[in-house]
């Protein structure tokens, strides 16, 4: 509160002041300052987003496995890798995908002329090879040393080389 004399008499007024938000012309110096820490609050802003979206992608991460968690324990089950292996069934001609905990038939697919023929040429140790019928071997890449491919049809002539002899000279 202000005191404020008036015509040399003791009497005073009393001042009232209150705090406003006002416009003010600012000065070059201060306008860079605020497009300096404009700058500051755009970098800081960015920064703060990427840190967001990585929590969304931590809590989407921890909600899925609470979710596969809670269905564990109420199925009493839950889902694992296991190294299973094929198995031939000549009566049934196709290849059986056993578990090694259970030996229960996971998958079976049909066996191949070659998977039926295989033991014949000794392959009994040879894994079942794991493809579709409809996928057809690819051949090896051909190493730049190697010889050209040879045509089909009729089997190449062997060509003789003789050593490289002057015929005598005629006296």
């Amino acid at each position: 509160m202000a005191t404020k004399k008036n015509n040399g008499s003791s009497k005073t007024t009393r001042v009232e002041t209150e705090k406003r938000r006002c416009a003010v012309k600012l000065s070059l110096i201060e306008r860079d300052k605020r497009g300096d820490e404009m700058a500051d609050c755009e970098v800081k802003i960015e920064a703060l987003k990427a840190q967001k979206s990585e929590l969304a992608r931590q809590v989407k991460t921890h909600e899925k496995r609470r979710n596969e968690l809670g269905h564990a324990l109420d199925s009493g089950s839950e889902e694992r890798e296991l190294m299973c292996t094929w198995h031939p069934d000549f009566k049934q001609n196709a290849f059986l995908l056993k578990r090694p905990d259970t030996q229960e038939t996971v998958d079976t697919r049909p066996m191949t002329a070659g998977d039926r023929t295989a033991d014949l040429f000794g392959d009994d140790d040879a894994p079942a090879p794991v493809h579709s019928l409809h996928s057809v071997p690819k051949k090896p890449p051909r190493s730049p040393s190697a010889p050209p491919p040879r045509k089909r049809g009729r089997p190449a002539k062997p060509t003789l080389t003789q050593p490289n002899i002057t015929p005598p000279s005629a006296a």
